[in-house]
């Protein structure tokens, strides 16, 4: 740095110093100054590639994508063949959703170099998020070809259609992942994983396992069991320095956590341990305009997961709790580093996490939780008097919005289903459609999804079934949050989804928009959250006991605008109860300390 700052001095209009000067700022993790540099250059040098591809990979480091997007775009208007700045122009545009361009891109850039199988494995990634499994399937092997690990032959082993065509497609795909399963626990035996790699390696178990609303204790115990003795990681010593608890959230993550637990966040209460975010340098760059408790720090983990578990030993927390536990490759592997005594698992992935050799508990609440709900996890449950989370109101309109603003007519009744298109079961489309057919005046509306393929595919899935009454089925376009809650005070009955349900956000979306809901409750957690919510405001009459009386329930709400408003008044009376509850705050700070305080070194 020295010799860099030495020549600057000497000759300060010097592109190629602030370019290398930037460079060693970056190795230094001193990004913003890294990217004032290679800016300085540029200025300089007009027409630096080099420079604007670095400038690309320290804004996408410090969580600025679009800004990095621009960056990779200048260096290749510069340079088009280009397969590194085509590659990470990839990557950018995947973390932004835009799957089509990012396909273009990869495509571009295995043409450049053919041999790169990493850029095989992310047309692979992006083949299997819209959908196109398949395509997908033959980039993993491509990826893979010549050097089949355990890793590569879980990846092909784990594709899945995202919208199953119907049950039978879901029970023969967990049927054949058993067998993958038990068939890689014989043969890859003994095989070292590559660690280093992990981070980005997609082998956490499919999302499908949670959407399925089937029993998963069982597999996603067997899926971990492949790992579990593979990753060489023993228990870390106990600390003896004052409480250090770390919530950990992966990068991408930031925005729907803080919705969920930057109430707790907040308020951790003053006389509570220490905590600090874990989380990625762009997470820290995110999560730092929101955070406004002091007593709150950030503990900035590396890529490579080695190196993430060796920061946060460093650190010195005893005890990491988890919001998720399977959404991505380093919440997943993270844990079986072990890089901290105690670990708890929590309901931002509400399954269990088959890993009860690293977790010490899954904390829950009573509220989710059915009577046998501790067998569902292999992990401690601990479950809390309140909901486990302090929501704030979200900015629900004071005046409910015209149906016209959406397209339908005055006497048309709105049913909305505003979740994740995957939480859809193909069993419960024949529910929808027979609610639409005993409702002649009936509207039901869905929200795309960000993939537009997925949309698509649901889409054709919806309207087989739906038959007759599928002009009726609409879905409406991705929207602002203010447009989207909008929609929400528009619509007569809010439903929810069998199986996995509702969260926090889009039930407490319905409760701030004093929308009367309809549930049947699931046998899991993550299909209990809706039926909790009501019990609290005080609502029962939409709490079906089967689908006939779900049906039942969401046309009685509709159709009898007394009911419907008497729904909406007690809604409104009692919703300040479940926002920005203190009590949530308190019990999961105490919670937390009890199980830090009891560490002995060992997470079991």
């Amino acid at each position: 740095m020295g010799c860099h700052d030495r020549a600057l001095s000497l000759k300060p209009a010097f592109p190629e110093a602030h370019f290398n000067r930037g460079n060693v700022l970056k190795l230094l993790n001193r990004h913003e100054e890294a990217i004032d540099a290679y800016g300085t250059a540029i200025r300089l040098r007009p027409g630096y590639a080099k420079a604007m591809f670095n400038l690309g990979n320290a804004l996408n480091e410090t969580g600025r994508t679009q800004s990095a997007v621009d960056a990779y775009r200048a260096a290749l208007a510069l340079k088009p063949d280009w397969p590194d700045a085509l590659m990470n122009l990839g990557n950018a545009l995947t973390d932004l959703d835009q799957s089509e361009q990012a396909l273009a891109t990869y495509h571009r850039a295995a043409e450049l170099d053919p041999a790169r199988r990493e850029l095989q494995a992310s047309l692979a990634g992006v083949y299997s998020s819209m959908g196109h499994i398949t395509l997908a399937r033959k980039h993993f092997a491509a990826a893979s070809a010549g050097r089949e690990s355990l890793v590569s032959r879980l990846r092909q082993a784990t594709l899945a259609a995202p919208i199953p065509p119907d049950e039978g497609a879901i029970e023969q795909f967990r049927a054949s992942l058993s067998t993958a399963i038990n068939r890689l626990a014989e043969e890859c035996a003994g095989q070292k994983v590559d660690v280093a790699s992990l981070h980005k390696s997609g082998a956490e178990p499919p999302m499908l396992l949670a959407y399925d609303a089937r029993e998963n204790r069982e597999i996603r115990s067997a899926y971990a069991g492949l790992f579990r003795g593979l990753l060489n990681s023993d228990p870390p010593l106990p600390l003896t320095s004052a409480p250090h608890i770390g919530f950990v959230v992966t990068r991408g993550h930031e925005g729907v956590f803080f919705k969920c637990m930057g109430g707790i966040v907040n308020r951790w209460p003053a006389n509570a341990p220490r905590l600090s975010l874990v989380c990625t340098r762009s997470g820290r760059n995110i999560l730092s305009q929101w955070v406004h408790n002091p007593k709150v720090g950030f503990i900035v983990l590396p890529e490579r997961l080695p190196d993430a578990a060796e920061a946060i030993r460093e650190a010195g927390v005893h005890l990491l709790h988890y919001w998720e536990v399977g959404t991505d490759s380093t919440n997943y592997f993270l844990p079986m580093l072990r890089p901290a005594p105690v670990q708890t698992a929590t309901w931002g992935w509400p399954v269990t996490t088959g890993l009860p050799d690293c977790f010490s508990a899954y904390v829950s609440s009573q509220k989710l939780e059915p009577v046998d709900g501790a067998q569902h996890y292999a992990e401690q449950l601990v479950m809390l008097p309140s909901l486990p989370t302090c929501y704030a109101r979200p900015p629900a309109p004071a005046r409910r919005a015209p149906k016209s603003d959406f397209g339908l007519s005055t006497g048309q009744r709105l049913y909305v289903c505003p979740q994740n298109l995957r939480k859809i079961l193909p069993s419960f489309d024949a529910v929808l459609t027979e609610l639409l057919r005993q409702d002649a005046s009936g509207v039901l509306m869905f929200i795309a999804d960000a993939q537009p393929s997925i949309t698509t595919m649901f889409r054709s899935r919806i309207d087989a079934a739906a038959g007759d009454v599928a002009d009726r089925v609409r879905i409406a376009p991705r929207m602002p949050e203010q447009d989207y809650l909008q929609l929400l005070s528009a619509a007569d009955v809010w439903l929810d989804p069998p199986g996995y349900g509702g969260g926090a956000n889009t039930v407490y979306d319905a409760v701030a928009a004093n929308l009367p809901m309809v549930t049947r409750p699931g046998e899991y957690h993550r299909g209990r959250w809706c039926q909790a919510v009501c019990h609290i405001l005080g609502v029962s009459c939409g709490i079906a006991a089967s689908m006939q009386e779900y049906i039942a329930c969401a046309i009685q709400l509709a159709t009898d605008s007394d009911l419907n408003e008497s729904i909406r008044h007690t809604m409104q009376l009692g919703s300040p109860q479940l926002f920005d509850d203190q009590n949530a705050v308190n019990e999961l700070a105490a919670s937390l300390s009890a199980l830090a305080a009891a560490n002995d070194g060992n997470a079991t």
